[in-house]
């Protein structure tokens, strides 16, 4: 019997330490797991935060949009006042044109643009080919270009 309790005290003993070890075991785990916890909630602190900033920017960023859509808005509604003054008082200017020469003899009303004009391109340049031609085809006298003498000569007599 003596026998039987020493070998019931070596198991016990035998348990007891491998209880010891896994509680030695468990009570590193719950310290890695509380360090990692720790960790987690700073983490999670830190995105909180940005969140938190990140929404605070898209905010800034719809109402600057919304700021900028309505002075848009107010750019363009100028704009198109102005277009429409400005068609306005071409037709209002074109009406008085027609009337001032509907108002001249009869002989000036049909009479070609004097020669003198807007002076001519330099020469060869496609933009004086267009100028010649159009004029050409509305029966207008071609202007021609001065060169440099001439003008030379014209500023000498001015002085």
């Amino acid at each position: 019997m003596e026998i039987f309790i020493i070998l019931m005290n070596v198991i016990v003993a035998f348990l007891m330490t491998g209880v010891i070890y896994y509680a030695m075991r468990l009570n590193r785990a719950i310290a890695y797991l509380q360090k990692s916890k720790a960790e987690f909630q700073d983490q999670l602190e830190k995105f909180v935060g940005a969140t938190a900033r990140a929404h605070q920017a898209l905010e800034n960023i719809k109402n600057h949009s919304i700021n900028s859509e309505r002075n848009m808005q107010n750019i363009l509604t100028q704009m198109e006042q102005v277009r429409l003054e400005t068609f306005n008082k071409l037709n209002n200017y074109q009406g008085n044109m027609q009337q001032a020469v509907g108002n001249l003899p009869p002989a000036l009303q049909n009479a070609p643009p004097p020669s003198r004009g807007i002076p001519k391109p330099r020469a060869g340049s496609q933009l004086e080919r267009v100028i010649t031609d159009h004029q050409l085809k509305q029966g207008a006298p071609v202007v021609q270009s001065p060169n440099k003498n001439t003008l030379l000569e014209q500023l000498r007599k001015f002085r």
